[in-house]
């Protein structure tokens, strides 16, 4: 999972659980963007009288990400998201002592604020092009995670028929219209039933070898 601002200034660390403030940082802009931290569908946008406009996402895995007092929100309920993608964009709505990102990273959808919040260090990671401030890295370096890229594993589609094998949005989901063909190469993201391939596309694996 991939931080949700290009330049991460947390401002305070574990509350409501053990959600994260990332807040304004000057780098030009007025409304910093705020991406996916990964992969996943976007299951409610609201507008709260505390969290103010407020995004959650599901991820693939089952997770649910909080984004809260967005001032702005560009995209929709149901909408496929990528790790990476701006979803909207940091602001002050709702009840709040000025602009910021208020993040929070849950086990499922209908957890939200309770007690089983997930601990966000234990799953974030900064990603290429991604900076620190100082301040956070003298408080909070221990705790934050570079991402490493790996050494995947490449596979060849096998046995399909003359059509090939379809590509899916997520495990046992819509197809999104691409079509592998027999010996056709891919990298593996992640596998058990179902193969993670590339650009955060699912196959079923017992086609592969």
């Amino acid at each position: 999972m991939r931080y949700p601002v290009n330049t991460l200034n947390i401002t305070q660390g574990h509350h409501q659980g053990k959600c994260l403030d990332m807040g304004w940082t000057v780098d030009g802009t007025q409304n910093q963007p705020i991406y996916a931290c990964d992969d996943g569908v976007v299951y409610s946008v609201e507008n709260q009288p505390n969290g103010g406009n407020v995004i959650y996402l599901v991820h693939d895995d089952g997770k649910c990400s909080c984004y809260a007092h967005l001032s702005k929100i560009i995209v929709e309920k149901g909408q496929r998201v990528s790790i990476g993608e701006q979803i909207g964009n940091m602001g002050a709505t709702g009840k709040v002592s000025g602009p910021h990102l208020h993040f929070g990273l849950f086990t499922s959808a209908n957890v939200r604020y309770k007690n089983s919040t997930l601990d966000p260090f234990d799953y974030l990671e900064i990603y290429e092009g991604q900076a620190i401030t100082d301040k956070t890295m003298s408080n909070y370096g221990d705790k934050i995670k570079t991402h490493q890229e790996e050494e995947y594993e490449e596979m060849e589609v096998c046995n399909v028929d003359e059509e090939g094998l379809v590509v899916r949005d997520k495990p046992q989901g819509n197809p999104t219209g691409e079509l592998l063909k027999n010996g056709t190469k891919v990298k593996v993201l992640a596998t058990s039933n179902w193969t993670k391939i590339d650009n955060g596309k699912w196959v079923y694996s017992k086609y592969l070898k």
